[in-house]
């Protein structure tokens, strides 16, 4: 982005950066990691998801799509309390650590804890290789265009890793495809008044 595009400027080239990171993200998917990933969710009883600044922001949005399908999805905001989180972990539950750089120290430090405490552990950070990585059973890599805008926001990432998240939700959703559904409508029948029944958004 320069300082001189127009608001139209800058509305056509966030749009083209979005395409062109989950244009890169797709083809950075190893799709056998990612069936074994959403197995091992599906299966879990206990997700802990671990992050920090952006990370932490996508991961609540996953959290938040999960237990609407009544998936438990602990994640915690504070740094100490995930630390904490990691020390209780066990190899029953399931880590997934999210970082771009995955140079993140205290998201090293509790990868650390989590090996130790033999929990598999699912990474989403960059290509290439980065410490955290080193701790992964499964690896879903993070597509980047973030030079395009470093100066002002990390989009690119946050859209590749909102994406993958995004994938994995719907690939579990996917498993119980007519209960989630119908679990969804009669949900939403029952407590969400925000549409009239003429709404363009209605089913």
């Amino acid at each position: 982005m320069k300082k001189k595009d127009t608001h139209p400027m800058i509305c056509h080239k966030l749009a083209s950066l979005s395409e062109e990171v989950i244009a890169d993200t797709i083809k950075l998917i190893d799709f056998d990691q990612l069936e074994k990933i959403v197995d091992l969710l599906y299966q879990s009883h206990d997700i802990d998801i671990y992050g920090s600044g952006n990370s932490l922001l996508a991961a609540m949005s996953f959290q938040h799509k999960m237990m609407r399908i009544a998936r438990n999805v602990n994640l915690k905001a504070l740094h100490g309390e995930q630390v904490f989180l990691s020390y209780n972990s066990d190899k029953k539950r399931i880590a997934v650590i999210i970082s771009y750089s995955g140079e993140t120290h205290d998201l090293i430090q509790i990868a650390q804890i989590l090996k130790e405490k033999k929990t598999p552990i699912i990474v989403l950070t960059s290509i290439g290789d980065n410490h955290l990585s080193h701790y992964a059973d499964y690896i879903l890599n993070i597509g980047s265009r973030e030079k395009i805008f470093t100066k002002i926001a990390p989009f690119a990432s946050q859209v590749s890793m909102e994406y993958l998240l995004n994938v994995i939700f719907s690939c579990i959703f996917q498993k119980d495809y007519d209960q989630n559904i119908q679990n969804k409508i009669s949900y939403d029948k029952k407590n969400d008044s925000r549409h009239p029944l003429s709404s363009p958004v209605s089913d």
